[in-house]
């Protein structure tokens, strides 16, 4: 489906210690396998290189920025930005070698030793921070990822509720920053590498939005999903780099027709086909 005599490219570049690197399919065999989700959990891309250069792949060392972008013909459009957190050793994979690269979205704050407290400063981990009453979370959310030092776009808030009584910021501070997000009616999630906060259930004007049918990408009918935390319809298309989290999607089919918002979902080319598989509720 998506081999070059249907123009299917991929641009795959890494910083690191010498200067950007660069990898183009067709002119390098790139695989790719990269998840996208409204949780606040940095979703997973693996990426697969072959016959690498050594020189090359010496170059490539965990913590480095990728960047991978993936379309059709002049319609091509960034996936990811992700971190490199694992490096696997060449293995032979027919008579090709494979250099795989484990890669997550943004940076994953989850083993943030520091801490926020509101009383005096103890210990070196601890951030220091106080809200009279009478805030409200945009601005304590604002001053909280600013204190850690963490990059967060606020897109919109459902509600900017305003806290009656002083409010105390404790925890991690990916922690406490998801806290005041939820009370705020909305979600903390990364979306193409960055870290934000939205309300991804009345907010229409941020995102992409398009249709998908039969003519468009729809490769299957829409199968219905449910269970005890949410309910919707997972989707099968060709490649479309326009599918993030919280995207907008037009859905027409035979038995499913309607306007759904992306939960979760991955963008895959195994050098063969390349397909975008999502789950929107």
């Amino acid at each position: 489906m998506a081999n070059e005599q249907f123009g299917f490219k991929i641009t795959l570049s890494i910083d690191t210690d010498g200067g950007t690197l660069y990898f183009n399919y067709p002119a390098f065999e790139i695989h790719f396998d990269s998840e996208f989700t409204t949780d606040a959990e940095p979703s997973q891309t693996t990426i697969d290189i072959y016959n690498l250069k050594d020189s090359s792949r010496n170059m490539i060392k965990k913590g480095q920025t990728i960047r991978l972008f993936a379309g059709f013909g002049n319609d091509t459009g960034l996936v990811t930005s992700a971190v490199i957190k694992y490096l696997h050793p060449p293995v032979r994979d027919g008579g090709d070698a494979m250099f795989e690269m484990i890669c997550f979205e943004g940076k994953d704050y989850s083993k943030d030793k520091r801490e926020f407290t509101n009383d005096k400063k103890e210990h070196k981990n601890e951030i220091q921070v106080t809200f009279n009453k009478g805030v409200n979370a945009r601005y304590v959310i604002q001053t909280l990822a600013s204190r850690a030092g963490i990059p967060v776009q606020i897109v919109s808030l459902k509600n900017n509720k305003t806290y009656n009584d002083a409010y105390s910021a404790s925890g991690r501070p990916i922690d406490a920053i998801q806290e005041v997000a939820e009370d705020a009616g909305s979600k903390l999630f990364y979306r193409r590498g960055k870290l934000m906060v939205r309300d991804i259930h009345h907010d229409e004007g941020f995102d992409e939005q398009f249709k998908l049918n039969s003519s468009t990408g729809l490769l299957d009918s829409p199968q219905r999903e449910e269970d005890d935390d949410w309910q919707g319809y997972s989707l099968r298309s060709i490649f479309n780099h326009r599918m993030a989290a919280a995207s907008i999607i037009g859905v027409g089919s035979k038995y499913v027709n309607g306007t759904f918002r992306v939960k979760s979902g991955s963008h895959t080319f195994d050098g063969t086909d390349a397909e975008s598989n999502i789950e929107v509720e």
